[in-house]
């Protein structure tokens, strides 16, 4: 499968600690996401990471700020 550029399945959650845990989560899983990271795009504020998944799916987990 081919996804277009900029395509990826996101996942908000409720605070940054629920998207910092999640991340430690995957690490300790043996998965390798992506920095967590204080955004603001469009006026939104969030922290979020990225995870690359091996079919080349990229997921998003983000938290308002």
């Amino acid at each position: 499968v081919r996804y277009p550029d900029g395509f990826h399945v996101g996942f908000l959650v409720e605070t940054p600690a629920v998207v910092r845990a999640k991340h430690a989560e995957l690490v300790a899983g043996g998965w390798t996401p992506g920095p967590v990271e204080d955004l603001t795009r469009g006026g939104y504020a969030s922290t979020t990471f990225y995870c690359p998944l091996p079919d080349g799916l990229l997921v998003e987990v983000s938290s308002p700020r």
